[in-house]
């Protein structure tokens, strides 16, 4: 199991994992048979807009949880 301790670790890894599952996503569309390079396009920048909504959703997270840990230790003093 991976232990994360800080939000930028985080997006670290959140980036690493998009870009691990890009290049995979790549090397299965050329591996196909050649269709047409239109398609090829297409198939690549919705993977692209995919990892980056992706990418949008964990900084949100992240932000949310770092809201809410500075509220709760402002409680607590």
């Amino acid at each position: 199991m991976i232990k994360i301790k800080s939000g930028l670790e985080m997006r670290h890894f959140a980036a690493a994992v998009i870009f691990i599952f890009l290049s995979v996503s790549a090397i299965s569309v050329f591996a196909e048979e050649p269709r047409t390079k239109k398609g090829f396009t297409c198939n690549l920048k919705r993977l692209i807009d995919e990892a980056k909504e992706t990418v949008k959703k964990i900084d949100d997270e992240l932000e949310k949880e770092e809201i809410e840990k500075r509220n709760r230790q402002r409680e607590v003093k």
